[in-house]
């Protein structure tokens, strides 16, 4: 049975040393936090932060729904040097790009150090909840796969590279839709700009240009699949029990 894996991912700028969130911290009322909630509210439109009250009502079953669309509320923690920058490159990706296998964005809401992200409901969970007790079958792992690829050609088209692609981020739904999720990595190519260099991304999915450091474009987001077909056979990436080696 495989094991229940962990969600980590890391972000590494070319030549800066790794950071873990938890060496700095951004308190409400210091001048980074102010800074980097002005400039949230300048992504959503300068709209004002919208408080406890207002987001807790999302969970009034009346509040649900929207033409039938059930919703999920996904919690960032702001604190960090980088979780306000990810969320907000979340939100732009996400609102910026919409498609049958990219979960929809719905809404956002600033609470205290809290993001709150309003997301289309995915009930069947994650595709690595089904494989931490199950291998798919050929025809399972083709279908999923043809749902995965076409969304990835969708992001690639609007020059987008997921950069995080893995079973975790494999959203699926009772009716059979099958969706990728978590955009905080990705990253917008530009014709100035068609390559990254950065190490971004989970250690056991990642393509050798990523670990490298090497220039790398949307391919990386293939390669990082190809792992998730192995996961949806054999339970788990190549040398999970291996501790990774990103440098």
């Amino acid at each position: 049975m495989a094991v229940k894996r962990r969600n980590e991912n890391i972000q590494e700028e070319k030549n800066l040393p790794m950071q873990r969130d938890s060496q700095q911290k951004q308190v409400e009322g210091s001048p980074s936090y102010l800074a980097a909630c002005s400039e949230f509210q300048q992504v959503m439109g300068n709209q004002e932060p919208r408080g406890w009250h207002e987001a807790q009502e999302l969970y009034h079953p009346e509040m649900l729904q929207d033409k039938h669309v059930p919703r999920k509320i996904k919690k960032i923690n702001l604190q960090g040097p980088r979780r306000m920058e990810r969320s907000i490159n979340e939100i732009q990706i996400m609102k910026r790009y919409r498609s049958p296998n990219v979960v929809n964005f719905l809404d956002s809401y600033l609470v205290g150090e809290e993001l709150w992200l309003v997301l289309e409901y995915m009930d069947g969970g994650t595709l690595n909840d089904i494989l931490s007790t199950t291998a798919l079958y050929e025809d399972e792992a083709a279908a999923i796969s043809r749902e995965c690829l076409q969304g990835l050609h969708f992001l690639h088209s609007n020059h987008v590279i997921h950069r995080d692609v893995k079973s975790d981020n494999i959203l699926l739904r009772t009716d059979g839709s099958v969706k990728l999720g978590d955009f905080g990595l990705s990253t917008q190519l530009s014709p100035e700009q068609s390559r990254r260099c950065s190490v971004v991304g989970t250690p056991w999915w990642l393509a050798p240009e990523v670990l490298t450091s090497q220039p790398y474009g949307p391919k990386v987001d293939i390669w990082s699949f190809g792992i998730v077909g192995i996961e949806m056979i054999e339970q788990e990436p190549p040398y999970w029990n291996q501790s990774p080696i990103t440098k």
